[in-house]
């Protein structure tokens, strides 16, 4: 568990700490954060996925849907549909017949 102060993120066991020296306890940065994740992700043995590269994904695939790009903008948190234009040569290659059979083999061994 953590606790929110000051934007910053206290650890549990420095809690007891940070109500008694609150100078001495040090915040949890980016950087540890970041460390953490990737450690835990090699602990489970799943792959890495970043914060980001979901947005890329979600990104893709909301296009690929033929969703409207206002709605995208607006759902990523964009001030502008401009950025969208880099994602239209990777859509394409969504499409790509090679990729329908890449799709066709992960769902028979789903099934």
């Amino acid at each position: 568990m953590c606790i929110f102060t000051h934007a910053q993120y206290i650890g549990e066991k420095q809690l007891s700490n940070y109500r008694t020296y609150p100078a001495s306890v040090k915040p949890v940065t980016g950087d540890w954060m970041r460390k953490t994740y990737v450690k835990a992700c090699e602990i489970a043995d799943i792959p890495l996925v970043t914060a980001k590269d979901i947005r890329h994904t979600y990104t893709m695939l909301t296009m690929k849907l033929g969703l409207p790009a206002d709605d995208i903008k607006e759902q990523v948190g964009w001030s502008s549909t401009d950025f969208l234009n880099r994602y239209h040569g990777v859509v394409e290659q969504l499409n790509a017949p090679i990729n329908k059979y890449v799709e066709e083999f992960f769902k028979d061994i789903k099934n």
